[in-house]
């Protein structure tokens, strides 16, 4: 419904622009980017290719349940799939403090880097706040009626708890925080 000469020219200048456009996603984008470079020797390691995968990366990874990378899982994930990209080039766009959080760790061989899209250190800096703040609340909640209430929900359901899900509920109900 927009204007056409200025979505074709957006995609002239990035083909990466619809990756977040319901219907595509890097793959479909970096397919229709390397067809429409075919003759560009120097397509597989373009930077717009390169930051489209690192995105790609970040978001793949926190889909999965991690927020951080360490940078040897960064450069070994860019070395297998983007042979001979630009390293400076890369560390120019992990500097982007808008977009990436950088944080220099110990690890068992020397210094190692947590690397994370700003977004999902932020979003798991939430919980973790949210975590220490219910912790730290000194009243806890007392229940009554539990075994009544189990007792109805198991004939509503037409089944019953077994001995772990009963102290799994036991647990829950007495903890402040509980991951089950």
């Amino acid at each position: 419904g927009g204007n056409n000469e200025l979505a074709i020219e957006a995609l002239d200048e990035n083909t990466y622009c619809v990756v977040h456009m319901p219907g595509f996603g890097f793959k479909t984008a970096d397919d229709m980017f390397l067809k429409a470079n075919e003759n560009d020797p120097e397509k597989e390691t373009d930077p717009r290719r390169v930051r489209a995968y690192i995105d790609y990366m970040f978001d793949n990874y926190y889909m999965d349940g991690a927020a951080w990378m360490t940078d040897d899982e960064l450069i070994h994930n860019l070395q297998s799939n983007i042979p001979g990209f630009n390293a400076q080039y890369v560390a120019d766009y992990l500097k982007d403090k808008e977009k990436f959080v950088i944080i220099p760790t110990k690890g068992e061989n020397g210094k190692v880097s947590r690397i994370s899209a700003k977004e999902y250190a932020t979003a798991e800096m939430e919980i973790a706040n949210e975590l220490i703040e219910r912790i730290a609340i000194e009243e806890s909640k007392e229940y009554e009626g539990i075994e009544e209430t189990l007792a109805e929900v198991e004939r509503n359901q037409g089944f019953q708890f077994d001995e772990h899900q009963r102290l799994a509920i036991e647990k829950m109900l007495s903890s402040k925080v509980f991951l089950l």
